[in-house]
């Protein structure tokens, strides 16, 4: 008897029998280049869009704005209460004015027709002049630069001024250091230091100095009046001979508002 080769029975799996379905090489090309289509246009966007930029920290604030005060990238006139960004720079118009608290306690006042930029650690004043009271801040001091010139101070109270060609710093308590091209100084209170160019600075004593803050340099008893809310109002006569004591005033009428916002007064 002649037996044939040997074939293995067929899996009965519960399927119905039928002829194999085959996808048509067509749809294969078709799938295969829409998929490389979406992910080649995925790729050409992620390329195209920038990554996002980590956003300023917020290194001070504008207690006090009167008058026209611009704050750089915001639209319109800046308000008092204004978060500023270190980075950011306060220009003050004519007639007005501006207080500004940084991150390191510094106070600035900005007097008008000033520029400044607020920098990590102190501040670039670019033109005009400003009064600073310099907190203490351990071993570190609280640096004002101009261009070429610079002043550093601590647990004192200045008046810092730039024009085209020179700096000039007046030192109302403390001391200051300042610094030019032509060399290095220190001015003690009732001084005020003066650079022309790259010139070195020279120092003089002053007896007579314009405050036109208002009577934030005056400082004598102040710490009697500390969180009494307690203020003084002097008057100044510009004919008055140079060197005559401010004057008292009499108040004949007052108005007074008073706004608190986040725990800050404006009166």
């Amino acid at each position: 008897m002649h037996a044939g080769p040997y074939r293995a029975p067929p899996i009965d799996d519960g399927s119905p029998a039928g002829p194999r379905r085959r996808v048509p090489l067509r749809t294969i090309i078709i799938v295969a280049a829409a998929v490389l289509g979406v992910g080649a246009v995925a790729t050409h966007y992620a390329l195209k869009t920038p990554p996002p930029r980590q956003a300023r920290s917020l290194g001070a604030r504008l207690d006090l704005a009167a008058g026209d005060v611009v704050v750089e990238g915001e639209d319109g006139r800046a308000l008092s209460g204004t978060p500023l960004a270190t980075g950011a720079t306060i220009t003050t118009k004519n007639g007005a004015r501006a207080l500004v608290r940084t991150g390191d306690g510094a106070a600035v006042f900005l007097r008008a027709e000033t520029t400044l930029r607020l920098l990590e650690h102190g501040l670039e004043l670019a033109s005009g002049e400003i009064w600073v009271d310099a907190p203490r801040v351990g071993a570190d001091t609280f640096a004002i630069k101009s261009g070429s010139y610079s002043v550093s101070a601590s647990d004192a109270g200045i008046d810092v001024r730039r024009e085209d060609k020179s700096f000039s710093v007046y030192v109302a308590r403390g001391l200051a250091v300042m610094s030019s091209p032509g060399g290095r100084v220190e001015i003690g209170a009732g001084e005020q230091g003066k650079a022309a160019s790259d010139g070195k600075p020279e120092i003089a004593s002053v007896k007579f100095w314009n405050d036109w803050t208002g009577g934030m340099v005056d400082q004598r008893g102040a710490g009697r009046f500390v969180g009494s809310g307690t203020g003084r109002l002097y008057g100044i006569d510009p004919a008055a001979a140079p060197g005559s004591p401010a004057r008292k005033l009499g108040i004949a009428k007052q108005v007074v508002k008073a706004v608190v916002r986040d725990g800050i007064a404006e009166t």
